[in-house]
């Protein structure tokens, strides 16, 4: 995890959140008349929802590793394969 991805993973739920904002902005006289009163808190869940999601690579990767240190390595990818040479079947 770095701070440059999680800043731009923050940015771009902020994004989301403002394309939200000029959506119902765009669709809706109503929620032009008070506009600022909630269109900070969906910007702001914006934020909020992109640094959790960049959150979740490495919190999986976390889970993934205590798994195998815990059960022994149980997962396909770590299971023995033979080691015989490539040899042509025919």
């Amino acid at each position: 995890m770095s701070v440059l991805g999680t800043t731009v993973s923050i940015l771009g739920g902020g994004f989301i959140g403002l394309t939200f904002v000029t959506d119902l902005l765009a669709e809706s006289p109503a929620c032009r008349a008070s506009v600022w009163d909630w269109a900070p808190g969906i910007i702001a869940w914006g934020l909020l929802a992109g640094g959790l999601g960049s959150l979740v690579r490495p919190l999986r990767s976390h889970q993934v590793w205590l798994a195998d240190h815990i059960c022994g390595r149980l997962t396909p990818s770590s299971v023995q394969r033979s080691k015989k040479p490539n040899t042509p079947t025919r």
